[in-house]
């Protein structure tokens, strides 16, 4: 069955934009060894980006969470569609995995989505961890690092495959300019955008293709796996272009 994902980062301000991210989830069998040294059957997640809009943050709040309700009813319509298709299952709001960053201005931009518009969002706090921890009142918090190295195996491995073209190409290029670096006289490191330049689509890329664990479960991330983006040779073209929403 396929789903649909979708990942929001709310602008921070100093031209930070707030984007929205729509990638396509399907599962597939993969042969794993368990701990007993046998071969096992396991379902692992795909995706494939499907939408991505940087909204205009020139406007005031209310206006940004009315743009990104639209998208989200959109994106609701398209995965109720998915289900009549496979499923034929009656009218109801459909299950569409929606992770906002709910950190700083992002709270929130998430409470009112979720708590007054009635949308199902799971509410995403990034942290200078190296685990994924979902919490049991339905929030998350993620590490930095965790992050990174997720999306970076998604990546090299064609787990994740991203659309070509001039429509996509500062993703390509924040891709390409995000880093590591270790803070001066700390053990601490750091994943953000080198210099001035921002992060916005690939934390909305991120939040897109997070795979939750449920409630209370800690996902471990190497931070040493980190291998960084260099923006090429990680899949093949997409044919479509995400379409409009």
């Amino acid at each position: 069955m396929t789903e649909l994902c979708v990942g929001i980062d709310v602008a921070g301000g100093g031209g930070d934009r707030c984007v929205f991210a729509v990638c396509e989830r399907t599962w597939q069998p993969v042969m794993e060894v368990d701990e007993d040294g046998d071969e096992i059957s396991v379902k692992q997640d795909y995706y494939r980006l499907q939408y991505l809009e940087a909204l205009d943050v020139g406007g005031k709040y209310p206006d940004i969470v009315d743009r990104l309700s639209t998208l989200i009813d959109r994106v609701q319509a398209r995965q109720r569609g998915l289900e009549r298709l496979v499923r034929r299952l009656p009218r109801g709001v459909p299950r569409v995995d929606v992770f906002i960053d709910a950190t700083g201005l992002g709270g929130p931009v998430a409470q009112e989505l979720d708590m007054v518009r009635g949308y199902p969002v799971t509410h995403v706090t990034f942290t200078a961890t190296n685990i994924l921890l979902n919490h049991h009142d339905g929030t998350v918090s993620y590490g930095k690092s965790a992050m990174v190295h997720r999306l970076t195996q998604l990546l090299s491995t064609g787990r994740l495959v991203l659309p070509r073209g001039v429509t996509y190409k500062a993703l390509y290029e924040e891709l390409a300019s995000y880093e590591k670096k270790q803070a001066a006289g700390s053990q601490r490191w750091t994943f953000n955008a080198a210099g001035n330049k921002f992060d916005d689509r690939v934390i909305a890329v991120a939040l897109a293709s997070m795979q939750s664990q449920g409630h209370g479960s800690v996902e471990e991330a190497a931070v040493d796996a980190f291998t960084g983006f260099d923006g090429s040779g990680w899949n093949t073209p997409l044919e479509r272009q995400g379409g409009s929403w």
